[in-house]
């Protein structure tokens, strides 16, 4: 299954779209918050392993399909990874390194991301810990079709 129809919206469930979206979108320059240069995938610092690295930020990317009104929320279950990747990336912030979660959305019915606190309280204190020592929190939503995404355009992240 590539995605379900909730009502009139088409959301996509393939999880690692969201980091081939977020390639395209990158390099048609949707994120200047980011720094140009090359763009590296898997890579490790520290004790992770993150999605990329754009220039010199270090970037990670989560797949937002769940949605309640017009919030999307990340995660749809319990994440211990993504709870990790979050503190690691506050480690290196403090330290000086850009770094940036990023949440690709792969529905275009909602106006605003956020942490699903009901799901996993432990992935939105991490990430809210993690926005109060520097970590840029991006999103970004995409309208879904059968044949992938017909367009995206940026939406901020609440937490």
């Amino acid at each position: 299954m590539v995605a379900i129809r909730e009502g009139k919206t088409l959301v996509g469930t393939v999880t690692t779209y969201a980091n081939r979206l977020f390639t395209a979108l990158w390099k048609a320059g949707a994120f200047p918050e980011l720094p140009r240069g090359e763009l590296a995938t898997e890579v490790v610092r520290g004790r992770s392993r993150f999605d990329f690295r754009a220039g010199a930020a270090l970037v990670e990317v989560k797949s937002v399909t769940l949605a309640r009104g017009r919030m999307g929320l990340f995660p749809d279950a319990v994440t211990r990874r993504g709870a990790k990747h979050c503190a690691e990336l506050a480690r290196l912030a403090r330290r000086g390194v850009s770094t940036a979660v990023v949440f690709v959305a792969q529905r275009g019915d909602i106006n605003f991301i956020g942490p699903a606190a009901d799901v996993d309280p432990d992935f939105a204190h991490a990430l809210r810990r993690a926005a109060k020592v520097g970590v840029q929190l991006l999103g970004c939503a995409a309208e879904m079709t059968a044949r992938g995404a017909s367009r995206a355009w940026r939406i901020p992240v609440l937490v």
